[in-house]
């Protein structure tokens, strides 16, 4: 089971199904340790920069390939212009931003789409992590 990022089972170093705050210490200090590449005992700016750098490629990957997972429609592992451009269900995205139905966006209806998508990223965690970046709505809403 996986608790705040981190799997339950690494946690639980000697086995016995509890974590203790000794158990989740030894972690974190491994961890770091890790960080420490030249094993000096301390962290540097580059060694700091390094570790957020991996994490960053890490969250880079993972939204490229669920970038490629909505947009690939012949499913070839790839996205050429045109299925980039295609943002996932248009119909539905437009549909939900033409409040009156009438088939066509007015400018009050885009800036209230904009402010329900900027409430949705503040209600889910701030938006971090959950896929609530200006990419992900196809670029309907850009802003100004």
């Amino acid at each position: 089971m996986d608790i705040g990022g981190f799997d339950f089972a690494t946690l639980d170093a000697d086995k016995d199904g509890k974590i203790t705050a000794a158990e989740m210490e030894a972690f974190r200090a491994a961890r770091v340790t890790g960080v420490d590449t030249d094993q000096d005992g301390k962290l540097s700016a580059a060694e700091l920069s390094a570790m957020h750098m991996a994490r960053m490629q890490a969250r880079a990957d993972r939204m490229a390939t669920r970038m490629i997972e909505r947009h690939d429609a012949d499913g070839d592992g790839l996205l050429t212009v045109a299925e980039l451009a295609t943002p996932p269900g248009p119909e539905r995205l437009f549909g939900r931003a033409d409040t009156d139905g009438d088939g066509a966006l007015t400018e009050a209806e885009v800036q209230a789409a904009r402010e329900r998508m900027a409430e949705m990223r503040e209600n889910h965690g701030k938006g971090r992590g959950h896929g609530h970046g200006r990419g992900d709505h196809g670029g309907w809403f850009p802003r100004d």
